[in-house]
């Protein structure tokens, strides 16, 4: 028996192509958006690497100013000034002016010119009066400050540093941060005195954030680079950051949802697009949806800080949003590519695709008959 063949219908072709499109579209989507997710992933986690990094960098520099005030604190000549000052002047004014011209204060000039260190140096004795200072800021009696009040009365079997606060001093200072060392005898770690020292944010910065771009101002945009801040753990006050001007004067945008991430214990989060009304004379502020990363910074002593890095969402994921266009166009090749043909198969076939006819009529004739011209 020979074999059978059938027509194709190409009504029921169009209908399979037709049902088919949407079940690839389907799982189209369902990649790119497994995709996304597992790149939204690794990217957090790349963020949460990075804060760790620069936070062992802040660690490092804040280790090395500590390191260098303690050699200091070493030094014969220092030891031997502070516990046998004795005030020249009585004035606060002039007693301020010659402790930045003795011989000492022009080694403690020196060593803030060379730019690796503090911007100020001052060395006071047991008393809290100033013995030597690389500039003329500040006053000559520092009992009364916090940083001396911390010094006085130890006992000094291993010295501590002190680690104060950030805060603005007038001029062109800007933003500093505290430190303090005590000065101890040799023999008997007899607590002789301090040296204060003033650093400045923004090197600070530069050594948590040697990466971090991007613009800046009061309406965020979108950036390249991740962005790093040096937050207060207690309120989100910037106490570091590429645009200096939000240091000390601006919290970080939605601490709170920071402060709540860091509680559940997460070390990277996604955080919400942040929409501000407009008000008159001032357009709406956008602030869009982004990948952030904390960590608290552990080995600085008294400090309460967070190293916070994040990264705008459309720019961590515009890999796939670049695979998902291009997958996009792909769709809506073939579906045209679909239509068109059904088309032709519908409209423009006339003639049935295998010629049966001749090889049915030849197989369904009796053998008994034949033909007249037979």
């Amino acid at each position: 028996m020979g074999r059978r063949r059938f027509e194709l219908d190409t009504r029921v072709l169009s209908v399979f192509f037709f049902v088919a499109i949407p079940f690839v579209a389907f799982g189209s989507f369902v990649v790119v958006n497994l995709a996304r997710g597992v790149l939204q992933d690794a990217m957090g986690m790349s963020l949460e690497q990075q804060a760790v990094e620069h936070r062992m960098l802040l660690e490092h520099r804040m280790d090395d100013a500590v390191t260098q005030l303690h050699l200091l604190a070493l030094d014969p000549q220092v030891r031997a000034t502070v516990a046998g000052f004795k005030p020249a002047a009585a004035d606060e004014k002039a007693r301020l002016e010659l402790a930045t011209q003795t011989e000492l204060a022009g080694r403690l000039r020196e060593i803030v010119a060379a730019g690796a260190g503090p911007k100020l140096l001052q060395l006071v004795d047991a008393q809290g009066r100033l013995v030597a200072s690389s500039g003329k800021v500040g006053h000559a009696e520092n009992a009364d400050d916090a940083w001396f009040r911390f010094l006085a009365g130890r006992e000094y079997l291993q010295p501590q540093p002190y680690v104060g606060d950030f805060h603005r001093l007038a001029g062109n200072w800007g933003a500093v941060l505290e430190l303090a060392y005590p000065i101890v005898a040799p023999a008997d770690n007899r607590w002789l005195g301090g040296i204060r020292a003033l650093l400045d944010v923004q090197d600070l910065y530069a050594a948590i954030a040697p990466l971090s771009a991007g613009s800046s101002g009061e309406t965020y945009v979108f950036w390249e680079t991740p962005r790093a801040y040096l937050v207060r753990a207690s309120d989100g006050i910037i106490l570091a950051a590429e645009d200096g001007s939000v240091v000390l004067k601006q919290a970080l945008p939605d601490f709170e949802v920071v402060q709540t991430q860091m509680a559940q214990q997460r070390s990277h989060w996604l955080a919400p697009e942040v929409r501000a009304p407009a008000t008159e004379g001032r357009p709406a502020a956008l602030r869009p949806a982004r990948l952030m990363a904390a960590t608290r910074v552990a080995k600085v002593p008294g400090a309460d800080w967070l190293v916070v890095v994040e990264r705008s969402l459309d720019q961590a994921l515009a890999p796939i949003k670049g695979i998902t266009r291009y997958l996009w166009i792909h769709f809506l090749g073939a579906f045209g590519t679909v239509i068109l043909a059904a088309l032709y198969f519908s409209f423009k076939l006339e003639r049935p695709i295998i010629e049966e006819g001749l090889h049915l009529h030849e197989e369904h004739v009796p053998s008994g008959v034949r033909t007249t011209e037979s």
